[in-house]
This record gives C-alpha cells, sequence and structure tokens, in this order.
C-alpha cells in the first residue's frame, strides 16, 4: 500500500504550515524524521503551494 500526504497553501507559509503541521503530529514525525529541525525543512519542501 502507498501513502501520500499533500498539503496545499498560499505563498509564502509552506515553512509555517510545516511548522504547524511538526507541533501537532510531532510524535509520528520525530519517528520517521528525527527533530523538528530535520523535519520541518522536509515537510516545508514537499508542501505544494497554490
Amino acid at each position: 500500500m502507498n501513502v501520500e500526504i499533500g498539503l496545499s497553501m498560499p505563498s509564502g507559509q509552506d515553512v509555517r504550515v510545516a511548522e504547524i503541521f511538526y507541533e501537532a503530529f510531532g510524535q509520528q514525525f520525530t519517528r520517521g524524521f528525527g527533530s523538528a529541525e530535520v523535519g520541518v525543512p522536509l515537510i516545508s519542501k514537499y508542501a505544494r503551494v497554490q
């Protein structure tokens, strides 16, 4: 099974949205990404900007 997570947000908001996402789901993301310093940039990189 493949799982895909997609986000869409206004331009320039990708890092803030990634921070909020990491705060909300931090326990799960910490297992996969490690620290917020690693996870937030990864999430914001793959977020879709409108």
